[in-house]
């Protein structure tokens, strides 16, 4: 049941608002939203529901026992809490294991043994449940931030199975750690301009999901099915920029619906992305993009292999297994650890040859602060065709014909040809707010306001209210007007 659904919005979330507000007890609340967000998952995925029990029962008992096991040793964690953690991260990988990679890893065996004389290994189709991989996020992190003494375990399984599965980051996040809202399970509380800013965030994130992602999202789907030789310069690049646009609007889309449904409820979620097409270096946007699951990988892969720690070559070597592993994480392809390895190795490449990252762009001329964003950009298209093709030699394909390396018919469609007048519109206002464009505009109205005095600054607050509630509400009426014709594209990450 995705957000962006008519059912979702007209009928499943004003009814859940309204059951919810109604309960006074938060032990009460908590159930109900447990029950809730049970069936929000089963109306997707019918009886894999078993699989996120089978979990939320397993972490709770390692969680249990990891707390036991350090309250039983006198200063130093315990070999027994450090077994525990260790089996619970490997029933967790396991899980997702097997549900993700069986299958990948099947065929990629058979095509290695095969063509030696091997008989060939079969495995049924293996259906891949929504919410797994970051369900097994989740309690790795529970796990470690629990023997690290980070977080007591959670006693009440009720609000443990809450935090694993409350409906609105359950699906495809943001990657919320259980420090963060441990409090807010047993204390949270929702005002009015509380729930007026979860519903504000909420018609944002569906706007950029139905008036921007979907218009996109057929251009892209027609560019990437043209064969090679048939594809334009022209038209491989605006593909290319279009899926980079549809997946940050998708995505930022979703983070935003999140948050701002969390808010409605009175959770707090962190923050996902942050103008990640404004970065200044592949470094800066990994710290703008996706940013709870950068800080995962972080704080529980690359700081535990060592981190910047010991010399050169171990922190590049740790660095190339993070990104391999992301991309191996987002999906179980090829194209999706070419990805990661290629983000992976301009990282490396920033750190060996570049000057420091993290200096802003006031720090640079206007010409070298260009380049970079020129140098970032052009990187950021060329990994999001490996994110977006369906196999390595399809990719490679396409960013020759990118870089004019791969020979194309002389009556191969130009670019213009693959937009419609609500795609080139959608285009041209995603390209307006990923860019800085935005931003600078809203700090000129921000001056303009802030000059203004005594009658002028009621009227100007005046008029940026009723602008904002205008705006807002004219957002929601058009996107439900989108959905109720029926169209509808499910959200990018609910295939991770």
């Amino acid at each position: 049941m995705p957000f962006s659904s008519i059912f979702f919005l007209v009928g499943f979330l004003p009814v859940v608002l309204l059951v919810h507000f109604s309960l006074r007890k938060i032990a009460l609340k908590n159930i109900f939203l447990v029950l809730v967000s049970l069936s929000f998952y089963i109306s997707g995925e019918g009886s894999y529901v078993a699989i996120i029990l089978l979990s939320i029962a397993a972490n709770y008992c390692f969680g249990r026992m990891i707390d036991r096991e350090d309250a039983n040793a006198s200063t130093t964690r315990s070999g027994s809490a450090r077994a525990v953690l260790a089996v619970g991260i490997v029933f967790n990988v396991a899980l997702l294991a097997y549900f993700k990679y069986a299958g990948f890893l099947v065929a990629n065996l058979n095509s290695l043994f095969v063509p030696f004389g091997a008989s060939p290994l079969h495995l049924a189709q293996v259906h891949l449940p929504l919410a797994i991989s970051f369900l097994t996020f989740h309690a790795i992190s529970y796990l470690v931030d629990i023997y690290r003494g980070i977080s007591k375990a959670q006693t009440d399984p009720i609000k443990l199975a809450l935090y694993f599965v409350i409906f609105p980051h359950m699906i495809a996040g943001p990657v919320v750690r259980y420090n963060h809202i441990e409090r807010q399970l047993s204390h949270r509380s929702v005002d009015a301009s509380q729930f007026a800013y979860g519903v504000h965030r909420f018609i944002l994130g569906l706007g950029k999901k139905v008036l921007i992602a979907n218009f996109l999202s057929p251009i892209v789907d027609q560019i990437f099915s043209v064969p090679a030789g048939e594809l334009s310069i022209g038209a491989a690049w605006l593909g290319a920029l279009c899926y980079g646009l549809q997946i940050f609007f998708d995505f930022s889309g979703y983070s935003d619906m999140a948050i701002g449904l969390g808010r409605m409820f009175g959770f707090h979620f962190p923050e996902n992305f942050n103008n990640p097409y404004w970065a200044s270096s592949i470094t800066d946007f990994w710290r703008r993009w996706h940013m709870t699951l950068s800080g995962w990988f972080r704080d529980y892969l690359y700081i535990p292999l060592g981190g910047n720690r010991g010399p050169k070559w171990r922190t590049l070597s740790n660095l190339l297994v993070v990104f391999f592993l992301c991309g191996l994480w987002h999906g179980a392809a090829w194209t999706f650890v070419a990805w990661g390895m290629l983000h992976g190795i301009f990282l490396i490449f920033e750190r060996l040859l570049m000057k420091s990252s993290s200096c802003g762009a006031q720090q640079l001329s206007l010409f070298k602060s260009a380049l970079r964003h020129i140098y970032v950009v052009a990187v950021l298209l060329v990994s999001w065709v490996l994110f977006r093709s369906d196999s390595l030699p399809h990719a490679l394909g396409y960013i020759g014909i990118m870089f004019g390396f791969a020979a194309t018919q002389t009556a191969a469609v130009p670019a213009v040809a693959y937009l419609t007048r609500s795609g080139a519109l959608a285009l041209m206002v995603g390209i307006a707010l990923a860019s800085p464009v935005a931003s600078i505009a809203a700090m000129h109205l921000g001056r303009f306001y802030g000059n203004l005095k005594g009658r002028h600054l009621l009227l100007g607050a005046c008029f940026v209210r009723v602008g904002y509630l205008y705006g807002i509400g004219a957002i929601l009426i058009v996107c439900l007007a989108r959905l109720a014709s029926g169209a509808t594209n499910p959200f990018i990450y609910f295939r991770f």
